[in-house]
């Protein structure tokens, strides 16, 4: 028989076991929690690109429902961030609701309707805010903010974004979410014109992100680097933009990739504000060598190669040392998914068919690079790898889907050439379709901004060179032409000078004068209505621009003038806007 001793101690053992069991129920076993602590720590200090098979499987020792349900919420935050949202949507939506606590459930349904509305099926997040009840919350109001935005309701997007502030004080609100409510409240002031106040609420969202315990990188990165961006708009606040640059890297606790990437963005972004030239080059390249030390996954290498190469050129650098990575590397490309072969085609193409950069692009590795793209996007293969990303989108994945069908066109126009606007006029007006439907105001303008583009292109234009000469497609006369001589070094050592040797041309006859002002119509009102939003000053150049190839000159001086009031530098943009600009100042600067 057991003893008395023995009988009490299985029974404190028992007691001990049915504690442990219900300590359970709520809690993880302290061996899985240091293992949850230790991933969500490295998440939220932007660990994150480093480790990209992190939340590929589940580990074995996550048995337990609110270990699952930890493990679960981690690995769609991750998922969300590296830009799998359908991912992350279906992990968080598969938690069953009898798992969660009462208190829990509003967060899992406020995680989903966030995601759904990242991947741009709006109907569908504010469907599932509604059925929740939850449409009043503070991440209710927001939710419908960032909707209304979107759909060019900038009246109604403050509206519902001062509601989700003032729920702030009267509602129990995740301190997470309250540092989004104030970032994005101001970034809607902003908006609308009301500058110091936006400032005020861009500023009190920086200073509330430091107290999130942990502190979220994520969050850091994005309320920094605007903040940071619209300050520098006002020369007077260099010392606080100074300041608040110092207050950003002090929060960055290690240099990860994800770190070390949005830093070195927002310092460079702020280096343009300033015409800061050499600090720019410097920020690109000592960005360049810090990320790739880190980088071993092959598709992260070539993305931000590419985008490497995209800022040198844009910023008309030396880029001799990029070159030689890129000509070690650049065959390994087409071994990449359809998505990233997708992306860094569109980034070379973007470049290398610029008539500036032609002798860049009848050089080593450059020539090789444009052949294999030419004949990726003429063969087919482009077209095949956009189906096959097609496929395997989920239904909501909108967003995803119109980019899809917008590179596309991108890549149709080098293959249908002058006939490409008669062939594809449909598919961008469809696209335009697309995008209104779903509640994408400014995306679906810029679709009819990209076919405006495309009016004035050199498959669309008809020139002579001189007189005596004959007329010539513009495309294939610049395809006759040898590329012209190198660029030269300037004297600062980092900076090329590219020669201009593509002359004047005797007569410049556009092609499709008609849809251009069919477009225009459409796109001057609409553009004009948008408040401050910043696309607004972008497009304004744009309108300028085709407003002067038209000959109505004191249309294009008003859009030119909506641009001058921005106070942004125009080192912010692409080569080809600067110089848009550059003649538009030429031909106003004296009058304004």
């Amino acid at each position: 028989m057991i003893s008395h001793l023995a009988f009490y101690m299985l029974l404190i053992l028992d007691i001990l076991y049915l504690a442990y069991c219900i300590y359970l129920i709520k809690h993880p076993s302290p061996y899985v929690k240091k293992k949850l602590d230790e991933m969500e720590r490295r998440f939220n200090e932007g660990d994150i690109l480093g480790n990209k098979d992190f939340f590929r499987k589940k580990p074995w020792y996550i048995t337990e429902k609110v270990e699952i349900i930890r493990y679960t919420r981690l690995k769609s935050m991750y998922s969300s961030h590296v830009g799998e949202i359908a991912e992350a949507y279906h992990e968080a939506a598969n938690i069953p609701h009898e798992w969660l606590y009462e208190d829990e459930i509003p967060d899992f349904i406020t995680t989903k309707a966030m995601l759904l509305w990242n991947m741009g099926d709006f109907s569908a997040a504010v469907k599932v805010m509604e059925e929740a009840d939850l449409s009043n919350t503070a991440i209710g109001h927001m939710l419908l903010s960032f909707v209304a935005e979107y759909s060019g309701d900038f009246d109604t997007a403050y509206l519902e974004m001062k509601a989700a502030k003032n729920c702030i004080t009267i509602q129990e609100v995740d301190p997470a979410y309250k540092v989004q409510i104030y970032h994005n409240y101001g970034r809607i002031e902003l908006i609308c014109g009301n500058r110091l106040e936006a400032l005020s609420y861009m500023q009190m969202a920086c200073t509330e992100v430091p107290k999130l315990q942990p502190v979220r990188m994520d969050l850091v990165h994005i309320c920094f680097s605007q903040f940071i961006f619209n300050l520098a708009l006002d020369a007077d606040e260099k010392y606080k933009v100074d300041d608040y640059i110092k207050k950003y890297h002090d929060l960055i606790k290690n240099e990860s990739i994800d770190n070390l990437i949005e830093f070195n963005n927002c310092k460079i972004s702020y280096y343009r504000q300033l015409h800061d030239s050499e600090a720019t080059y410097r920020g690109i390249k000592d960005g360049y060598d810090a990320v790739m030390s880190k980088i071993a996954d092959p598709e992260q290498r070539a993305l931000y190669q590419v985008s490497t190469f995209r800022m040198l050129m844009n910023g008309e650098f030396v880029h001799d040392w990029l070159d030689a990575d890129i000509e070690k590397e650049y065959k390994g490309y087409e071994n990449l998914s359809p998505g990233a072969r997708l992306a860094i085609s569109k980034e070379f193409m973007g470049i290398l068919h610029l008539p500036d950069f032609y002798c860049v692009k009848n050089q080593s590795p450059y020539k090789q690079i444009y052949n294999r793209v030419t004949n990726y996007y003429k063969k087919g293969k482009a077209q095949k790898d956009i189906d096959e990303c097609l496929s395997k989108l989920d239904a909501h994945e909108i967003v995803k889907r119109c980019r899809l069908l917008q590179n596309q066109l991108s890549v149709l126009k080098h293959v249908e050439r002058e006939c490409h606007i008669s062939k594809s006029k449909e598919k961008y007006l469809n696209l335009h379709k697309t995008w209104m439907e779903a509640g994408f105001r400014i995306d679906a303008t810029n679709t009819l901004m990209i076919l405006a583009d495309e009016c004035m292109s050199s498959f669309n234009v008809v020139i002579q060179p001189a007189p005596w000469m004959p007329y010539f497609v513009h495309q294939d006369f610049l395809d006759m032409l040898s590329g012209g001589p190198a660029p030269q070094l300037m004297s600062n050592g980092f900076q090329l000078k590219y020669s201009k040797y593509i002359p004047d041309y005797f007569k410049v006859i556009p092609q499709k004068k008609d849809v251009l002002e069919e477009m225009l119509e459409i796109l001057m009102p609409e553009v004009e209505s948008w408040k401050s939003h910043p696309a607004k000053y972008e497009y304004s150049i744009h309108i300028a621009h085709y407003l002067m190839g038209l000959g109505r000159r004191d249309e294009a001086k008003k859009f030119y003038l909506i641009f001058k009031e921005s106070k942004i530098s125009i080192e912010q943009y692409a080569l080809w806007m600067r110089q848009e600009v550059e003649i538009l100042d030429a031909e106003f600067e004296v009058e304004v």
